[in-house]
């Protein structure tokens, strides 16, 4: 099938093809957390590769040090680390100080609701696009276009692929 969530949803086992090749093969969740490639992550997704620096097991990226799955943690000077849109949290810049997370500040440039899901685009103030998907919150306002907004990771580990 060519459908990500039929395959994700009926199989044991998911084997991705690129290029007329079988690359990987792997359960749903191992294509998630450890896709072989910078194309199986694009194939399965919609991933975000930010810049980085890699060294000892801790991707260095303008959300701050993200930690690396271990098999993927050679230290490289130039690299970019994947970060899925629900690896990522979103609050408002007005969080007390002790309350915030650790992250980036950024500007929300689309908010769309789907269902029980929120999925937001923002532009960091170094211009860097990222892509945001939660829970809906509930009972809490939903932050607007043009808000100001820290984006923070929330879940680990991360994986990176050296730049050659």
């Amino acid at each position: 099938t060519h459908d990500r969530a039929e395959a994700f949803a009926l199989a044991d086992r998911v084997a991705v093809m690129l290029d007329g090749r079988i690359v990987q093969v792997a359960t749903a969740q191992e294509l998630l957390e450890r896709p072989a490639s910078r194309g199986v992550a694009e194939v399965i997704g919609d991933p975000q590769f930010l810049p980085c620096t890699i060294r000892g097991g801790v991707a260095v990226t303008d959300l701050g040090e993200l930690e690396l799955v271990v098999e993927f943690s050679t230290d490289s000077p130039a690299g970019e680390v994947l970060v899925w849109p629900e690896q990522l949290t979103i609050s408002p810049v007005d969080v007390p100080a002790g309350d915030a997370p650790v992250g980036v500040l950024a500007t929300v440039t689309s908010v769309v609701a789907e269902g029980s899901t929120v999925a937001w685009n923002c532009r960091t103030d170094g211009g860097v696009e990222l892509a945001v998907r939660t829970l809906r919150p509930v009972g809490k306002r939903l932050t607007s276009v043009g808000d100001r907004v820290r984006v923070a990771p929330r879940s680990g580990p991360f994986v990176a692929f050296g730049v050659a």
